[in-house]
């Protein structure tokens, strides 16, 4: 049971809600799901020559992108359709999919760099699931984990039936520092620039990714919370 004021829900048949997330191509992504792109941009920076492992990869357009830079790069997630389109649609030499539960033992490994980008508000046991995680990482490796700011969550009532567990600030701190002593914590904050109003006068409308910045701390209007959590030697 998490401590603190994130509150957890019961849970839901098949664990894990399939995404309509699913766009045809990295630019498409950037441009209509910024907020979900941005976070692999983020991560592409530390993915240069790495091992890297995707958990919940979705429809895959995170891991293809980390995989530009990336020495390899697995994905992986519970739901086996996404998995299929994943692997028809982003194709790399150095890419491959999988299905797998997080709450069992990863495959493969050690890795440098591993991403579980909007999962543990989903699984049934998020301390079994983040030990998991470490375990797969190499020693000096970093581990980056995003959820939804719980707590806003819930008080706007946004994705409620959908989410096991809802983590306010205190709970993420605790949960991270169980396992990842010397994590960091950043709130992913969106940012209006010029070409944020261009793009809604010639109709490109959406938040692109390339506005999206992280600030540090978990702050109370931030939708989304992120943790980068390095392991020791």
């Amino acid at each position: 049971m998490l401590t603190g004021r994130g509150r957890i829900i019961p849970a839901m048949e098949g664990n894990v809600l399939g995404t309509s997330i699913r766009p045809t191509s990295l630019a498409e992504a950037a441009r209509r799901h910024g907020r979900f792109y941005a976070r692999y941009l983020h991560a592409a920076r530390r993915a240069a020559g790495k091992r890297v492992l995707d958990i919940a990869c979705g429809a895959g357009y995170g891991s293809a992108c980390m995989a530009r830079a990336a020495d390899s790069v697995l994905g992986l997630d519970l739901d086996a359709e996404l998995v299929s389109t994943a692997a028809a649609r982003y194709r790399r030499p150095n890419l491959r999919y999988g299905v797998h539960d997080l709450h069992q033992p990863l495959p493969g490994g050690p890795y440098d760099l591993i991403t579980s980008f909007e999962t543990f508000e989903h699984v049934r046991d998020p301390r079994l699931c983040l030990e998991r995680l470490r375990d797969a990482l190499a020693a000096g490796g970093t581990l980056m984990l995003s959820i939804p700011n719980g707590t806003k969550e819930l008080r706007e009532q946004k994705d409620a039936p959908y989410h096991q567990v809802h983590f306010s600030a205190e709970d993420f701190r605790g949960l991270i520092g169980s396992r990842f002593p010397e994590a960091e914590f950043f709130s992913q904050l969106y940012r209006k620039d010029v070409w944020h109003y261009l793009r809604k006068l010639t109709g490109g409308g959406g938040h692109h990714a390339r506005n999206y910045i992280f600030a540090p701390g978990l702050l109370e209007q931030a939708k989304t919370w992120l943790a980068i959590c390095p392991k020791g030697d």
